[in-house]
């Protein structure tokens, strides 16, 4: 069951334009060229202080984990978050 959830994750991801996850730290980096306004609202409304958007050479969204989150758990809310938040096109 573990796959098939990695699996569909990873689909969902491509779809919003994440084009690379990886954790540094106790931070998960999604790597995305054109992140909606919309999307980076949710989310900084949702984790506050945890959130950090670069929009330079690579652009990126990280959000720090807490104490005691799984990195995957975190990865499927961001996820969860962003695809909420996307304006139809």
């Amino acid at each position: 069951m573990g796959l098939i959830n990695v699996a569909l994750m990873r689909n969902t991801a491509s779809r919003l334009g994440i084009k690379e996850i990886s954790q540094k730290g106790d931070s998960i980096y999604f790597y995305i060229d054109s992140p909606e306004i919309t999307q980076i609202k949710a989310l900084m409304a949702k984790y506050k202080s945890r959130v950090k958007f670069n929009d330079k050479q690579k652009p990126y969204i990280s959000v720090a984990l807490t104490k005691h989150q799984k990195p995957s758990v975190l990865m499927n809310e961001v996820i969860g978050v962003m695809k909420a938040n996307e304006t139809a096109v």
